[in-house]
């Protein structure tokens, strides 16, 4: 077979995800000596791409690295260099450096004239795809829409399904985000059928991840598990170990919210295991996080503290923002979770810190503050500092306008309940109903039937109860009852599970 249809072989393995096969085709080809330079590159560019795909990023890194480094060669190749050292940038959470990659690929293909322009634009379109992902994952979703949409046109020009179905799934991944739940489901199913029909079994892998996750988002944990469940099975059938435990964590995660300790230990633990096997320490680091957590939810906190501590070891090694966030939070929870009065004053400066940071995951930043004001709750039963109460209703309002900004529609019907419910303890009944009816409005539009149901309950319940929260009013009850009254507590607890499942498929990935 000509060198020219053993790379079209192996580009098609790589199309339709199978990366072991592909990989081993490579390595034969490889041993060729009778290749010109161009068609070595092109060999070694579908060696990095595939090596990228099965989760081996240094070795990928290292081949792209020396591609960029070579002179005379297809200004095209170097572009499909840039888009693979983007992909792994993005991956490790290195954000900026990816735009950077992007763009001086974008540079690059606008001083190619002498290609074919189907060529060009398949370039393009993935330039402008991976530009949109950036912004997407650091919460600039109008941007992020522009450029994916951009990235849709061209794939539609060149009729490249692949492409095509990826867009779509991407632009689902926006509208996730902005809470058109609806709108993220249409075209997650777009998606899914392209996948299907050209066969891809990864993309099919990642549609159904991303459906269960909009159902996830709705509240139906059961109709999302079965998703999650099938998207795992594919995942497995090809061998994606990133994919795989991917499927492991967020699995694990559902059962953790459905209060089923075991299952979701299995499922992190093995997904830990695979994460440490890939090497991407932001997944090891989330994976550990929400270990700790069930291990400290668990009031198993000897076990907690062991995972916290591989999770320090990794922070200590690797100086990235988001690993460091995610150690600082898995440590202030276990302080929380301590007897000793001076183990909540250093998870109250920990949590006080990190809410006064640059918000890198949104989720991250947005279970700070709901944690420190449970801890600032605490601390006025005990001293009843009525400043204190002050600067629960600041962390609040800023827990809704992070919301809102990062269109997370289930944390905005959330926020809109925990500030009714704050209206209640300082007095005003009437604004606590409509913020209620905020919340009501908003689940509707957005399909999130259950919230919306809880909700209206919640909006019932305090209308049969308006004359007893009246005279409390009137006859100035102490804070600390009307606190007790309105559960607030306990709504925080509800908030910090729907901020945890806002913790996109995008950051995960």
């Amino acid at each position: 077979m000509v060198v020219t249809e053993e790379i079209k072989k192996i580009q098609k393995l790589l199309d339709e995800w199978k990366f072991k096969k592909a990989l081993t085709s490579v390595q034969q080809l490889e041993e060729r000596n009778d290749l010109s330079n161009n068609v070595q590159i092109r060999i070694l560019l579908l060696k990095s791409y595939a090596l990228l795909k099965l989760g081996e990023f240094n070795d990928s890194m290292v081949i792209v690295t020396k591609i960029l480094k070579k002179k005379d060669i297809n200004p095209l190749l170097t572009v499909d260099a840039l888009i693979i050292k983007a992909d792994i940038l993005s991956i490790q959470g290195r954000y900026e450096k990816g735009l950077e990659v992007v763009e001086e690929g974008e540079k690059k293909v606008i001083s190619i004239e002498q290609e074919k322009k189907a060529e060009i634009s398949k370039r393009n379109s993935s330039l402008l795809r991976r530009k949109g992902l950036i912004y997407l994952a650091t919460g600039d979703l109008n941007s992020a829409l522009d450029f994916i949409q951009q990235c849709l046109v061209l794939a539609k020009e060149i009729k490249d399904k692949n492409l095509i179905s990826l867009a779509l799934d991407n632009i689902g991944m926006v509208y996730s985000f902005k809470g058109d739940l609806d709108k993220a489901l249409a075209y997650f199913s777009q998606s899914l059928t392209i996948f299907r029909e050209i066969g891809n079994k990864i993309g099919i892998a990642t549609g159904l991840l991303h459906i269960g996750a909009v159902i996830r988002h709705k509240g139906d944990l059961d109709k999302a598990l079965a998703y999650f469940s099938q998207s795992l099975t594919t995942y497995r059938e090809v061998g994606y170990k990133r994919g795989i435990a991917l499927g492991l964590l967020i699995i694990g995660e559902v059962y953790s919210d459905k209060g089923d300790f075991e299952l979701a230990k299995e499922n992190l633990t093995s997904s830990l295991a695979l994460y440490e096997e890939v090497g991407n320490n932001i997944n090891v680091s989330q994976t550990l996080f929400d270990l700790t957590l069930l291990l400290i939810d668990n009031n198993s906190p000897d076990q907690a503290k062991r995972y916290l501590t591989r999770l320090h070891m990794i922070h200590q090694r690797d100086d990235n923002p988001i690993i460091s966030q995610w150690y600082r939070l898995a440590k202030s929870l276990l302080l929380k979770k301590g007897t000793r009065i001076t183990d909540k004053v250093k998870a109250q400066e920990i949590l006080e810190q990190m809410v006064n940071e640059e918000i890198i995951w949104f989720s991250i930043t947005v279970r700070a503050m709901l944690d420190l004001c449970e801890l600032l709750i605490d601390e006025f039963k005990l001293y009843g500092e009525g400043e204190v109460l002050q600067q629960v209703s600041v962390l609040l309002e800023r827990i809704h306008d992070i919301a809102h900004k990062q269109h997370a529609t289930p944390l905005i019907a959330q926020s809109l309940l925990l500030q009714a419910k704050f209206s209640l303890v300082e007095g005003n009944a009437q604004r606590a109903d409509q913020l209620l009816e905020q919340a009501r409005l908003i689940t509707i539009e957005s399909g999130l039937e259950i919230l919306c149901t809880k909700v209206s309950e919640e909006q019932r319940q305090l209308r049969i109860e308006l004359d007893k929260w009246n005279a409390l009013i009137q006859r100035n009850a102490p804070l600390r009852e009307r606190l007790e009254l309105a559960k607030l507590t306990d709504y925080i607890g509800e908030a910090l599970k729907v901020a945890k499942s806002s913790s996109s498929i995008t950051e995960k990935e």
